[in-house]
């Protein structure tokens, strides 16, 4: 939100926690960043007019969301027509989703710390954005990252991402999804 307003935008931010609003919100009066606002709010449920945005920005949201339809339809709901959403989400078919259900047989009472309500693939995240009215303009996938040591942090190709042909190859694959979509005017 900071960088947007300072570019100039008239930002608004949304987030389900009241502790997340206050941080966000005492961030940017320290930036004095006064066209940037955060609100509390539902995504699936948004407190905003129909038609007000221009873009819409979900980071690492819909798979928290226990009706992931619900909160892309709100977010298409309060786009204008013409404008654009711009999605990403953690993707589980590559590596990292292997290891996860490696490490799930091999320490089956492991509590996650970063619990999600839904794990989805890339053709389920397109299905679910086209269902909500959106019409797709690109997509791709971020992050390569591979699990070679138990215990130390993936290693990332990130010779992968410098290509933008083989990056878009290998998508399906990658850490997090990237969607860009339009509301139909």
């Amino acid at each position: 939100m900071r960088e947007l307003a300072r570019a100039g935008a008239h930002v608004a931010g949304c987030d389900f926690s009241s502790a997340a609003v206050r941080v966000a919100a005492g961030k940017l009066r320290a930036a004095g960043q006064v066209c940037a606002g955060v609100v509390q709010g539902d995504a699936q449920k948004l407190p905003f007019a129909s038609d007000t945005f221009d873009m819409v920005i979900s980071c690492e949201t819909i798979e928290h969301l226990p009706d992931v339809q619900a909160g892309l339809r709100e977010m298409h709901r309060v786009t204008r027509p013409g404008g654009r959403l711009l999605l990403t989400t953690p993707n589980y078919a590559n590596f990292m989703g292997l290891y996860e259900v490696y490490a799930k047989f091999r320490h089956p009472r492991r509590q996650d710390d970063q619990p999600f309500d839904r794990r989805h693939w890339f053709v389920q995240v397109r299905k679910c954005v086209r269902q909500a009215a959106w019409r797709i303009l690109r997509s791709d996938g971020t992050v390569h990252q591979f699990p070679l040591l138990p215990g130390h942090n993936p290693v990332r190709w990130r010779s992968l991402e410098a290509h933008r042909r083989v990056r878009k190859m290998l998508s399906p694959f990658a850490f997090t999804y990237f969607i860009e979509a339009e509301k139909k005017r």
